[in-house]
């Protein structure tokens, strides 16, 4: 994973944690997740035949390209949100807290770099902060 990969899942989390969802969810074939512990990004493959409760697996896109599949913990896989459905967390929150909120983590991400440019991490979670923002002013169309 690069640093705006990993910046954007952090903005992707910081949504989540806004919205205190952070739950278990039911992972798909072609699912893209994370694996929390090895910080990787890959596909859903299908759940362990063996273990179908605990275990699952997944291809990983390692940095030289090549895809490699392993056997992992489903505790440890973090399914990776898509706008759509970020958005559908989003219905029954008020969109202005929320947007409070995020322009708040925006202004102290730009606090933080304002004597220096942004590292690619945080390039990426304030990219996704921001198109968090733009989903809250499509949802009040």
């Amino acid at each position: 994973m690069n640093d705006l990969e990993q910046g954007k899942y952090d903005g992707y989390r910081d949504i989540f944690d806004l919205l205190d969802e952070v739950k278990q969810m039911k992972f798909k074939k072609g699912d893209k997740v994370f694996h929390k512990n090895l910080k990787l990004f890959g596909i859903f493959v299908d759940y362990a035949w063996e273990n179908p409760n605990e275990e699952a697996d997944v291809d990983f896109e390692m940095e030289d390209g090549y895809i490699e599949q392993r056997h992992v913990s489903i505790n440890q896989l973090q399914k990776y949100p898509s706008n759509e459905e970020i958005g559908k967390r989003l219905e029954g929150i008020t969109g202005d807290e929320l947007r409070i909120k995020i322009e708040q983590l925006i202004e102290d991400l730009e606090n933080e770099t304002v004597n220096r440019n942004m590292n690619d991490m945080e390039e990426g979670r304030y990219k996704t902060l921001c198109e968090v923002l733009d989903l809250i002013d499509e949802q009040k169309k």
